[in-house]
């Protein structure tokens, strides 16, 4: 989004969403075939957080009489909104030599 313009609740929930699933989805070491998918991931990753992606995002997000989303839209959110939080966290505890481990078990 410009920066100018300000971001809906979803639209903010989802773009930091993406940033930390784009954290895990990193070259894996153990694993290098799954290098073929290097370029569908960026591309994708792109797509996500294009202008045009935010803005589909915003006007099929359901519109409630009132300001607030309905009870499913907040639980979306929630989960939306949980995710990058719990990356920083398994980021700020886990230990070096665990380094690869706690990311395997969020993308799970």
């Amino acid at each position: 989004m410009p920066n100018n313009v300000q971001e809906t609740p979803i639209q903010a929930a989802w773009v930091n969403f993406v940033k930390s699933v784009q954290i895990l989805l990193v070259p894996q070491l153990s694993d290098r075939a799954l290098d073929q998918y290097l370029a569908l991931r960026d591309a994708v990753l792109t797509t996500v957080r294009s202008e045009q992606f935010l803005e589909q995002l915003d006007s099929s997000w359901p519109k409630s009489p009132t300001p607030a989303p309905s009870e499913m839209g907040s639980a979306l959110l929630l989960e939306l909104q949980a995710f990058p939080r719990a990356v920083e966290v398994a980021q700020a505890t886990s230990k070096p030599e665990e380094t690869g481990s706690w990311w395997k078990s969020m993308l799970s």
